[in-house]
């Protein structure tokens, strides 16, 4: 029973193929059922835990704190806005997302707790690659779920939902590229197979079209392969295996269009598809530069508390879609002490990451990798509200304290073990014994 978080991991990774409820609050999807079950499985796994390794971490704690304080500044909409009601719809909803942050959030926080201490690292890799197995099928063979849903197609992930996919298809490249080019993987065998999902995950990103998603992917592969210093044969591999990539997804007419957009995207201006940044320089950055520009000043609206966590219409000053960029949102919905707690539990998690044993140093870098494609995604079009963008920043990172340095005994005691008994096989060989 202990091991069956395992088995539901991959079901995370279901689409939702419009088996979506839809309420006045929002919508319910297949992973938010699967991760209500999944939590209960994981803090049945957690629990199995020596009770010496089961304490809360650095990043647990900032996440605490955030969480106080969102809650305090959400709950306060109704008096700070001046809704007639005591319980709004806006501040439901707002409420509403904050569960869904702490159902996500909580899981990932214990399964990186029973991954790192109870040793499980290969085979919640493993499980994760068989879930990931399914959207990458469903983006391979739909193409973009987004232009399939308006062709009036069902859609494999719901709505914008597919854009949080696309992303943890980036992250999870970048995750375990660097493993490879590392050589983590004891067998060829086991090598050359998750370098063929790595090679297509990174063409269902490209097949997403989804930009930032892309952007992502690029710039947290890059950032690897420089903190790995790896040879001059992989860089002359990935070259070769970069140009067949694009080869491939510029034979696709769609893309083409896309590029268009982006590099003359004045013949897009008529349908105000693009912002007046991409009228000057020429660049269609999706209006992001421009959205940043204009949203950052609704600030000071309410510069103290926020508007409140996803406090967004009603008698908010912000839009329904906002910045496009979740760090800055944090700023906007939870004020500078909400914000200032976010961006402190990514520079946490960074932290986690750099404190690996040197035995381990690269898997360290490769979720490091994958921090850097969470944060460019997050800033460019992914928000982290609560799904599984979010579930696995938390999840592959071990978090640092106790149970850090658990992990890190437990592997020291490993290599001690192959080190004795290495040393008594070579006493037999030359007759000590």
């Amino acid at each position: 029973m202990k091991n069956l978080w395992l088995l539901i991991l991959p079901f995370l990774f279901l689409p939702d193929l419009d088996w979506i409820d839809a309420t006045a609050y929002g919508e319910i999807k297949v992973a938010d059922y699967v991760m209500v079950i999944y939590l209960l499985a994981i803090f049945f796994a957690w629990l199995k835990l020596p009770s010496g390794s089961r304490g809360i971490s650095n990043s647990g704690r900032i996440l605490l704190l955030f969480l106080v304080w969102t809650c305090s500044v959400t709950v306060s909409i109704p008096f700070r806005f001046g809704y007639n009601e005591i319980l709004p719809q806006e501040m439901i909803t707002a409420l509403l997302k904050v569960g869904k942050f702490l159902l996500y959030t909580l899981a990932g926080i214990f399964t990186s707790q029973v991954v790192f201490r109870a040793n499980k690292v290969k085979v919640f890799q493993l499980s994760l690659l068989v879930g990931l197995s399914i959207p990458t099928f469903f983006f391979l063979y739909y193409g973009s779920p987004k232009q399939y849903l308006l062709e009036g197609g069902i859609s494999s992930y719901a709505g914008s939902g597919c854009s949080a996919v696309a992303l943890y298809l980036a992250m999870f490249f970048c995750y375990f590229l660097i493993q490879v080019i590392s050589n983590k993987y004891e067998t060829r065998l086991l090598r050359n197979c998750v370098a063929l999902s790595c090679f297509l995950m990174a063409l269902a990103v490209m097949a997403s079209f989804w930009r930032g998603s892309i952007v992502a992917m690029i710039c947290g592969s890059f950032f690897g392969l420089v903190k790995s210093h790896i040879k001059i044969k992989y860089w002359v591999g990935l070259s070769f295996f970069m140009a067949a990539l694009m080869i491939l997804v510029f034979a696709s007419e769609d893309f083409q269009n896309r590029l268009d957009q982006t590099i003359h995207p004045f013949q897009y201006a008529v349908n105000g598809r693009v912002s007046n940044v991409a009228d000057k320089y020429g660049i269609d950055d999706g209006s992001r530069l421009q959205v940043w520009a204009e949203e950052g000043q609704r600030f000071w609206d309410a510069p103290i508390f926020g508007a409140g966590f996803y406090h967004r219409d009603g008698l908010s000053t912000l839009p329904p879609y906002s910045s496009h960029n979740h760090f800055l949102q944090m700023f906007l919905e939870t004020g500078p002490i909400g914000g200032f707690l976010f961006i402190l539990l990514f520079y946490q998690l960074w932290i986690d990451a750099s404190k690996f044993p040197e035995h381990d140093l690269a898997l360290g870098i490769a979720e490091k990798s994958a921090l850097v494609a969470v944060i460019v995604g997050s800033m460019t079009e992914t928000y982290l509200y609560g799904g599984l963008p979010i579930f696995f920043t938390l999840a592959i990172i071990p978090p640092h304290s106790r149970i850090n340095r658990g992990y890190q005994a437990v592997s020291q005691e490993s290599i001690s073990n192959q080190f004795t008994v290495a040393k008594n096989e070579t006493h037999i060989l030359s007759g000590d014994y």
